[in-house]
């Protein structure tokens, strides 16, 4: 029974890990890291990887800790509520500088105003997409380790 926990375990992290590094291959995590000025993914990321590892340790060991595993359901609400911050961290980059020095009859202004959208949608997007992503991937694998 333990053995296979962490051998399903091994395969819902091994899946991850081969769509990261096809991102990867693809150069997703340079545009994340060109995109996101808050860097609040990698912190997700970071998160969701520590979990991960604590959540294989449950698997593989043979005491199963309910203390452990509460707080690895913490750590899956707290990768939703970072992804969330990002957004609304986000949505006040692209509010804050977008409107105050446009002029619609100047392009250069309206040009940079439109760039400012960009980055605050980009932050707000790609936080979300970690924060969700990770947290169900995390909740998946303690479905694995509880059952």
């Amino acid at each position: 029974m333990v053995y296979s926990k962490f051998s399903s375990w091994v395969v819902i992290v091994g899946f991850t890990a081969l769509c990261a590094v096809v991102a990867n291959h693809l150069g997703f995590f340079k545009y994340v890291y060109a995109n996101d000025p808050t860097k609040l993914s990698f912190l997700i990321i970071g998160l969701f990887i520590c979990s991960s590892i604590v959540a294989g340790w449950q698997c593989a060991v043979r005491i199963n800790s309910d203390n452990v595993i509460d707080k690895l359901w913490w750590c899956t609400q707290a990768l939703v509520t970072l992804g969330m911050i990002g957004t609304v961290i986000g949505f006040l980059l692209m509010l804050s500088n977008a409107f105050a020095s446009i002029d619609l009859s100047d392009i250069d202004s309206t040009q940079a105003a439109l760039t400012d959208i960009g980055i605050g949608m980009a932050t707000a997007l790609l936080t979300t997409f970690f924060g969700m992503t990770g947290g169900l991937l995390l909740q998946v694998q303690l479905l694995v380790a509880e059952d």
